[in-house]
């Protein structure tokens, strides 16, 4: 019996889903049924039974193909590690809990197909909300910093729906250093670096991890945003910034949050 390699690669970075992961993948494999598609679940050291849910799907659908690691590399180092074993010709990378509605991956699928380009979801404010106001707010303001300090003209950096071409993601993902939550805005640093079109895609998206609303923690998350956007200067920078250089940086960083940061921003249409 002859084998055909996949021609989607769904690429799904897990980490303590037990909850939902299951039904999800059923949902997901059930949609893809048409396409010649291989789902590789990256689990991050859970340590809630995911990993034997993931098997014991995997036993059912060889389209499920579980990678598990001997200790936490960050969602960014999962998504790599999946892409090195990944055999289809288009990558399409999402959440776990099928936040964005799944009658987008088509879009992207053929959008990807009749373009060389990274394919990024844009959510709106609206649909943001349903993850809860303050995490909300803290999004705007990450998002509004990010357009500011890297110009990338792209309202939403955090989406996890995203897609491109197998080759150009080889090109890139081995260039993102940070494994982190940065690791989506620097996919997108390094697109533009690279020379590749970026292009947004408005999706449809709700927050469906019960709970996730409540482990938001303000003052750290503000923390680690700024400090994750500082480093990205840093690391992006064509020149080497002195001290004076940086702190005018930071200071304008936070200033503009201010200023910024709740100002609602609208999902662009498709460049």
């Amino acid at each position: 019996m002859s084998y055909e390699l996949p021609y989607v690669s769904v690429i799904v970075p897990v980490r303590n889903e037990s909850s939902i992961i299951a039904e999800n993948l059923r949902v997901l494999c059930d949609f893809m049924k048409n396409e010649r598609y291989e789902i590789l679940v990256c689990d991050d050291c859970s340590n809630d039974g995911t990993r034997e849910i993931l098997a014991g799907v995997a036993e059912k659908n060889a389209n499920v193909r579980p990678l598990y690691f001997r200790q936490r590399i960050g969602k960014g180092g999962t998504i790599k590690a999946a892409l090195a074993r990944a055999k289809g010709e288009i990558i399409v990378i999402m959440d776990a809990d099928l936040a964005t509605d799944l009658r987008h991956v088509t879009e992207l699928i053929g959008i990807v197909e009749s373009n060389r380009a990274l394919i990024i979801g844009e959510r709106t404010v609206h649909d943001k909300l349903s993850q809860g106001f303050t995490r909300t707010v803290l999004s705007l303001g990450y998002n509004s910093l990010a357009r500011l300090l890297f110009r990338t003209g792209v309202a939403d950096h955090q989406c996890g729906f995203k897609g491109l071409r197998s080759a150009d993601a080889r090109v890139l993902f081995e260039q993102v250093v940070d494994n982190g939550f940065l690791f989506d805005t620097e996919l997108i640093l390094r697109a533009k670096k690279f020379g590749l079109p970026i292009k947004r895609i408005p999706v449809k998206w709700k927050e469906r991890r019960p709970g996730r609303k409540l482990q938001l923690r303000p003052l750290t998350t503000t923390l680690n945003m700024g400090t994750g956007l500082i480093a990205l200067v840093l690391r992006h920078s064509p020149i080497t910034l002195s001290p004076i250089t940086l702190g005018t940086r930071v200071f304008t960083m936070f200033e503009s949050w201010s200023l910024t940061g709740l100002q609602p921003l609208h999902s662009p249409s498709l460049q």
